[in-house]
């Protein structure tokens, strides 16, 4: 694999990163997203929660846009309608994949809040807690490796499942191997995929710091005032999460091509 093939892939999946109907699919991922988030804002909740269901939200929609993005390279004039008529099915069912990360998020949320209930134990409460001074520390730690999880799977899954049409747990298989055979490659593309986002995030972040810096906003009306401004956001973040699904494609043809040619080689 050459820096030229990288090169080629990220501007291809960059500069298909405006088609208004793509684009369509993601706002409206964003902004089922943004709603999780305010809605477990608005309930005290932790924020890792709607990441895990946004991140469920993201596969059927990354499965989509790949199938759309992979049709259009072939010059094929394929149709949102078309493309969920065909595979529905298989489209909510990826959902499903994420199921076990929220099932670990709960139990490590349950350890964490049990942890927390014996250091309010009188008397010995302190003790233990100074004993297990590591086990918040190993919970977080994990939560964030699930996040990891998380995005490694909407980089790898999608494409395999899409263009190979295999089943969920054969793809999440051969992604494992794919990944110990060329740890390296993966990661560099991932880290690429995930450069728009990060630059947008970046932006966004500062760009609401000095927006809403000192601002008092009524409690009663603080979900309603994250809704209307987060409407401006989806519209900058909707082309950064389209190139990463993209480019999740454009290097998932990219090691296909390279892996092949490796054989022949050898």
């Amino acid at each position: 694999m050459e820096l030229v093939d990288i090169q080629f892939s990220f501007n291809r999946a960059l500069q298909r990163a405006f088609c208004m109907k793509r684009l369509l699919i993601a706002s409206i991922a964003i902004l089922t997203s943004g709603f999780f988030f305010i809605v477990s804002n608005a309930l005290g909740g932790s924020s890792l929660l709607p990441f895990f269901l946004s991140a469920a939200l993201f596969m059927p929609t990354a499965m989509l846009i790949t199938r759309l993005y992979c049709d259009a390279l072939k010059n094929r004039q394929t149709t949102i309608s078309d493309c969920i008529a065909g595979s529905w099915e298989s489209l909510i069912a990826s959902s499903y994949l994420f199921l076990p990360l929220l099932l670990t998020y709960s139990a490590l949320w349950l350890v964490l809040h049990i942890f927390i209930l014996l250091t309010t134990i009188p008397l010995i409460g302190q003790l233990l807690a100074s004993f297990l001074a590591f086990a918040p520390l190993l919970v977080h730690l994990a939560l964030l490796l699930l996040a990891l999880c998380s995005i490694a799977m909407l980089f790898i899954l999608p494409p395999l499942i899409t263009l190979k049409g295999i089943h969920y747990i054969q793809a999440i298989r051969i992604a494992l191997a794919r990944v110990r055979q060329d740890p390296f490659s993966h990661l560099l593309l991932a880290i690429l995929s995930l450069a728009p986002i990060t630059a947008v995030a970046a932006i966004a972040s500062a760009a609401s710091a000095l927006t809403y810096k000192g601002a008092i906003i009524d409690a009663a009306y603080a979900p309603l005032y994250a809704l209307v401004a987060m409407l401006p956001i989806v519209a900058f973040f909707a082309p950064a999460l389209l190139f990463f699904f993209q480019f999740s494609a454009e290097a998932y043809l990219l090691l296909n091509k390279w892996h092949k040619r490796r054989d022949v080689e050898e």
